[in-house]
């Protein structure tokens, strides 16, 4: 071709264009401007479609043979069906330009339109070409119509569910020379075969639930009904005992009266049953280790000679007597008595205030 940059007229058209815009035609293989090629291919689209559709009617034909007489009318029905009609009498190829009658679809068209068939050899048009082209790549060799006969072939059920397209891909005509020759199958019964075989592919049987899966079913049913057993076992039992604080006994004993300083304040009993344990020249007396502003435990600070509460600052005297901080009142006093054993007893369930007077009580405090 000339340079891109130059004007060059287009054979189809006739028109004048930049040669960087020229296809090479599908059709007669000549350079044509884009406007002509794509013209060309939204007509050869056309084309086909309506071969398509012209398909069902053609199979049609040899259906109806096959099924007034045997064999040999149903391959001579399907013979006439799939070979092209005959070539007009020309003896070389087609003018170079005008138009001309297709000899398989019978259909007039530009003479730029033709190409070669593979099959037959003549000049036919270009959608015909492309349908000879689709119908032999699904083409498949057949067996013969005796060997057909006496075997069980896997295409039956696959014709059947196809249709009135099944009788196109059915038994093959002989040859001249009498060997089984390839049918031409319609581009239609190739693609109903492909989306049959298709769909039976993925039909699955819908069976019941076999032996392993009831099992497998079975022991997680088991299984989740053993630990709603177990938690409701649990429960039962958790309700049976409710909730119990188990604390010391609120009746013990500290020791004998000799055992304690006078004017000491003994803590070995802090931790553990929560009391002071106080001696005068005259008395005994236990004082409670819980604060009454709001709860906490006070340290008694040797050197100060007070009760010092760490929480709010509130300060009880030895006696357990609040004089400073947030205290609302003293210190409460436990319940103290000699055992028969002459020790000295404790019992923390009975308290004495010192504001309500119950400090007076014989019960507040053991006389040594």
């Amino acid at each position: 071709m000339a340079d891109l940059k130059s004007e060059i007229k287009c054979p189809s058209c006739g028109e004048s264009r930049l040669a960087s815009s020229f296809l090479t035609s599908k059709v007669s293989g000549q350079k044509i401007c884009i406007a002509c090629f794509r013209k060309e291919k939204k007509a050869a689209g056309a084309s086909g479609s309506e071969a398509a559709k012209a398909s069902p009617a053609k199979a049609e034909t040899p259906k109806a043979a096959a099924a007034e007489g045997g064999e040999a009318p149903r391959a001579a029905a399907l013979e006439a069906a799939t070979a092209p009609a005959a070539a007009p009498a020309t003896t070389g190829g087609l003018a170079a330009e005008g138009m001309a009658k297709c000899p398989a679809c019978g259909k007039e068209m530009d003479v730029k339109r033709f190409v070669t068939s593979k099959k037959s050899g003549q000049k036919v048009c270009n959608m015909c070409y492309q349908a000879e082209r689709k119908a032999g790549k699904a083409d498949q060799p057949a067996p013969s119509a005796a060997a057909g006969a006496g075997a069980k072939a896997k295409p039956k059920p696959v014709a059947a569910a196809a249709g009135p397209h099944a009788s196109a891909a059915g038994p093959v005509p002989a040859g001249a020379g009498g060997a089984a020759a390839p049918a031409m199958a319609a581009p239609g019964a190739a693609r109903v075969r492909a989306q049959t075989v298709r769909l039976r592919s993925v039909d699955q049987p819908s069976g019941d639930v076999d032996r392993r899966d009831f099992l497998g079913w079975l022991a997680l049913g088991w299984t989740a009904f053993t630990a709603a057993s177990a938690q409701s076992a649990i429960a039962l039992g958790r309700f049976m005992f409710p909730n119990v604080l188990f604390e010391p006994p609120s009746t013990f004993k500290i020791g004998y009266p000799e055992e304690f300083e006078i004017g000491k304040v003994d803590e070995r009993f802090k931790a553990s049953n929560g009391i002071w344990v106080i001696r005068s020249e005259s008395m005994i007396y236990v004082l409670s280790t819980v604060c009454t502003h709001l709860g906490c435990t006070p340290n008694w600070l040797e050197t100060e000679r007070k009760f010092k509460c760490p929480c709010h600052g509130s300060g009880f005297q030895k006696d357990g007597i609040n004089f400073e901080g947030p205290a609302p009142r003293p210190l409460e006093r436990f319940r103290v008595k000699r055992a028969e054993d002459g020790q000295v007893e404790v019992d923390t369930s009975k308290k004495f205030q010192y504001e309500l007077g119950q400090w007076n009580d014989p019960e507040s405090y053991l006389v040594v």
